[in-house]
């Protein structure tokens, strides 16, 4: 097997127009809007959630460390 098999040059597909009116056109600022609110409900939400359990794990570190404190 000396021979190589010469490899199949990739077809390109031509890409269509696109027309930047049509595009704007198709824009929904509302829809936008409304996409980005919700990923940030989402994101703020779990931000929420993270500084709870934080809040919870600095908690149990003070009571932790309370109870190695000497007494005074």
């Amino acid at each position: 097997m000396t021979e190589s098999d010469p490899k199949p040059e990739p077809v390109e597909t031509p890409q269509p127009e696109l027309d930047p009116q049509a595009v704007l056109a198709a824009l929904n600022l509302a829809g936008l809007e409304a996409d980005i609110e919700g990923v940030l409900g989402d994101r703020m939400s779990q931000l929420d959630d993270m500084l709870a359990n934080l809040e919870q794990l600095v908690e149990r570190l003070e009571t932790d460390i309370e109870k190695f404190e000497p007494p005074q």
